[in-house]
């Protein structure tokens, strides 16, 4: 670690978010501190602004599509037994089959309005970074918003086969719960991503912390998943969950 221009500059990987319980609800309380930043600082409100439609606009097409299908594609995949035992167990399983078929899709919604937001997301970054007197620059279109893009679908894939392998009976429970844990990184993962990037690590660093500090993204990424559900309270999910998870970078990075 050095000065340079009265800034901290980050060098090398050390950053280390606290794991284990205690960092899965730290992850989880960073997105309601990054939803109270963004209202309270203009600057943060007006990078937050296009995102935030863009989010609305995805978002309501993504729940009329729901309402007006989620029956007829879960009847489809997955159909009622029409008596006995089975019947019974079809609505225990329920819930872990639903799970694992939206996972997917809302990763999808995810990975979309990340590649559309991803300019303002990092300036949102650099914005909390700055308090912490702590350096960065955007990583611009090529290096910063196209790749993650592409690592955005390639999580929705994998979580959109694990929806498929999710609808086998019984067995299905543990590949149901694997997409849900895939899509809340994936969630966690496009909000601590900004911070990672505008600070200069490099992909394989990126997986490094990611991992590293795997409890707290899922924290993170819980709270994203579950607001999403509630109609209207997703629309500030993603803006507050970047500001949240680049301050809880920035705490640890000044911490350490």
């Amino acid at each position: 670690m050095e000065w340079t221009r009265g800034y901290r500059v980050f060098i090398g990987t050390s950053v280390q978010i606290p794991n284990g319980v205690s960092g899965f609800f730290s992850g989880a309380f960073a997105v309601f501190r990054g939803a109270g930043k963004i209202i309270s600082d203009a600057e943060l409100r007006k990078l937050a602004v296009i995102p935030l439609l863009i989010t609305g606009a995805l978002y309501f097409v993504l729940l009329v599509l729901a309402i007006f299908f989620a029956d007829d594609l879960l009847g489809y995949l997955w159909p009622q037994p029409p008596e006995g035992a089975l019947r019974y167990l079809w609505y225990v399983l329920l819930p872990f089959v639903f799970a694992a078929v939206l996972a997917p899709f809302l990763l999808l919604f995810s990975s979309v309005a990340e590649a559309i937001g991803g300019p303002f997301y990092d300036r949102m970054a650099l914005r909390v970074l700055s308090e912490y007197s702590i350096a960065g620059r955007e990583p611009g279109l090529l290096r910063g918003t196209v790749p993650d893009f592409f690592r955005s679908l390639a999580l929705a894939a994998i979580g959109g086969v694990c929806a498929l392998l999710g609808l086998i009976p019984v067995v299905g429970i543990a590949f149901a719960v694997a997409g849900g844990v895939i899509a809340c990184i994936g969630f966690a993962w496009s909000a601590m991503n900004s911070a990672l990037m505008v600070t200069g690590l490099d992909l394989g660093a990126r997986v490094r912390f990611v991992f590293r500090s795997f409890t707290a993204m899922a924290g993170i990424g819980a709270v994203v998943m579950a607001s999403l559900l509630v109609p209207f309270l997703g629309l500030l999910a993603l803006p507050a969950a970047v500001v949240g998870a680049t301050d809880l970078y920035a705490r640890a990075f000044r911490a350490g």
